[in-house]
């Protein structure tokens, strides 16, 4: 009984494909379209990374990254995206970078790019 209803949901989705192929054919095509015209140029072209303790004795951190592209009309864009991170949770190296800056603010951006191996 089961195979019986496989089949035929097999056969009746073939007829349903083969009877709208044009419209899922223009559809991909226009799909296709729009992504190589706004999603490709619009991509990330560099970040920045930096990491906000506001004081020494930091319990949690800011992480802020700053992406950086270029829109469909050529324009740049900057997005930058800020969350709350544990000291704990911050890697040793970082946080003995930070603890020896002076400033409250520092740029990880290398650090990061090092660990998720990008090429920017």
């Amino acid at each position: 009984m089961i195979p019986f209803l496989i089949a035929g949901a097999l056969i009746a989705g073939a007829v349903v494909v083969s009877a709208f192929w044009k419209e899922i054919k223009s559809f991909i095509q226009a799909s296709i379209e729009r992504i190589k015209t706004h999603l490709i140029p619009s991509m990330i072209v560099g970040f920045k990374t930096y990491l906000d303790t506001g004081n020494a004795t930091y319990a949690t951190a800011k992480a802020l990254q700053k992406f950086f592209s270029k829109n469909e009309r050529g324009n740049w864009q900057e997005t930058i995206v800020t969350r709350e991170i544990p000291a704990s949770e911050i890697p040793e190296d970082i946080r003995r970078k930070a603890d020896r800056s002076n400033s409250s603010v520092i740029d990880i951006t290398d650090e990061v790019q090092t660990e998720l191996h990008l090429e920017v």
